[in-house]
């Protein structure tokens, strides 16, 4: 019997095995593209081959595997966003890099507090070339607590810009097995700023109180050693000595409460509706002939006919003008012409007091509204003066919704000016907390 009979079923079957093996290689190669692409894979293809429910269920749970990364990634993506824009709309200056310095984020506040940073990731660099910084971020790298650490931006003076920065590790954006470090810059110059006004502050009433105490002191001791034996004409001297510095201490303590009060959030000013050119008439004729330092001093008025209601509190704008009377007295000398005046602008009245007096240099005069600023401090301390009048002018006219300015030369005499919004309609007493 031949052999040849079983040659055309081998052949046969080594072509359908074949053809089994290549459609094989092709399945997987196509399910391993599905899985590299993340695209799901149509086991219905798979149908036909032999075994097709194990190619079955193996691209099910392939398809499975990818439905999960496919919404960790989209989780991972809101995530990101979402973080993104909370960063973004935050108001402390927020900076993210990668451990190669590359700027992955900077919010608007950090624009805000360095404007030179807006063009792109060198000029963000360029701004944060800063060794404190750079030491604060290598400690967030190497995995340190550094907490939080002030940096100071700038050449130093009013120009540097003060922050505390902190950080910590965050996974970078899109960026599987890789972190990010997150700094953020918290703007504290405006806190430094007012710690320096305050220790300047303190320190000015420091040298302010001394020098009156220190003159009690040593005269109430004199007088205490020498009782009997002292002159009565030395003794009268030495107690209205110690009565012009306890005045002149008694003025200071007001001014600063003054001052205090003005400064806080509670003024209690009691509003009503005034004429200016009123109120100015009666304190300058508080001012004619009832002081012995005005005594010799010649006033002029120069105000509006009509006259200009405002709403105001009377007390604190005569507080106001009593204050520039005096200074314009103090400072002019004896037989000084004095001028004050009211003219109408628009929705506001201006007022101003002009003296003759010597002047004040150009500059001296963008400070003379600083509190415990003196421009002739020998004279200013000599006439019982506090350093304090032109600062609680310029705060009281504030809280009205005006603003004060002087102008001045040396030789010229000096006029301080200020405006009041004019009332366009009758309006009854109010109080404002």
């Amino acid at each position: 019997m031949s052999a040849w009979w079983i040659i055309p079923p081998l052949v046969l079957a080594l072509a359908w095995a074949l053809w089994s093996l290549r459609r094989a290689n092709q399945m997987a190669k196509g399910l391993a593209g599905s899985l590299a692409r993340g695209h799901a894979f149509l086991w219905e293809r798979l149908e036909g081959l032999p075994g097709d429910r194990h190619w079955r269920r193996l691209s099910q749970a392939a398809n499975r595997v990818l439905e999960e990364k496919k919404r960790l990634d989209n989780d991972r993506a809101g995530q990101g966003e979402r973080l993104k824009a909370t960063l973004t709309n935050m108001q402390e200056a927020v900076l993210i890099v990668d451990d190669a310095d590359h700027v992955l984020l900077a919010n608007e506040a950090f624009h805000r507090l360095f404007p030179g940073g807006r063009g792109g990731e060198e000029g963000i660099r360029r701004v944060l070339r800063n060794e404190a910084l750079n030491e604060h971020l290598s400690a967030v790298r190497e995995g340190e607590m550094p907490g939080r650490r002030e940096v100071e931006f700038g050449s130093g003076g009013a120009t540097s810009i003060w922050t505390e920065a902190s950080g910590s590790r965050i996974p970078a954006f899109g960026v599987e097995s890789a972190e990010a470090t997150l700094l953020v810059l918290h703007d504290i110059t405006r806190l430094r700023s007012l710690e320096s006004v305050r220790k300047e502050f303190v320190a000015n009433v420091s040298h302010e109180l001394r020098t009156p105490l220190s003159l009690i002191k040593g005269y109430v001791e004199t007088l205490a050693d020498s009782d009997a034996s002292l002159p009565e004409a030395d003794r009268r001297r030495f107690l209205q000595i110690i009565e012009k510095h306890t005045t002149r201490l008694e003025r200071l303590v007001e001014d600063l409460l003054a001052l205090s009060r003005l400064e806080s959030g509670n003024p209690r000013l009691r509003k009503e509706k005034i004429v200016l050119e009123g109120l100015m008439e009666e304190i300058v004729d508080t001012f004619r002939g009832h002081d012995s330092q005005s005594s010799g001093c010649q006033f002029s008025l120069s105000l509006e006919a009509e006259g200009s209601p405002v709403e105001a509190d009377p007390l604190r704008i005569a507080q106001v003008l009593g204050n520039l009377l005096e200074n314009a007295i103090k400072y002019s000398g004896g037989n000084a012409r004095i001028e004050a005046g009211t003219r109408r602008e628009g929705d506001v009245i201006r007022a101003w007091v002009h003296d003759s007096g010597v002047g004040i240099s150009q500059h001296d005069l963008p400070h003379i509204f600083e509190r415990f600023y003196r421009v002739d401090k020998g004279r200013s301390r000599e006439s019982g003066g506090t350093g304090l009048g032109l600062s609680i002018v310029k705060h009281i006219i504030q809280l009205h919704g005006g603003r004060v300015w002087a102008e001045s030369a040396p030789g010229k005499g000096t006029s301080i000016f200020f405006t009041l919004p004019l009332l366009p309609e009758k309006v009854g007493p109010v109080e404002v907390n």
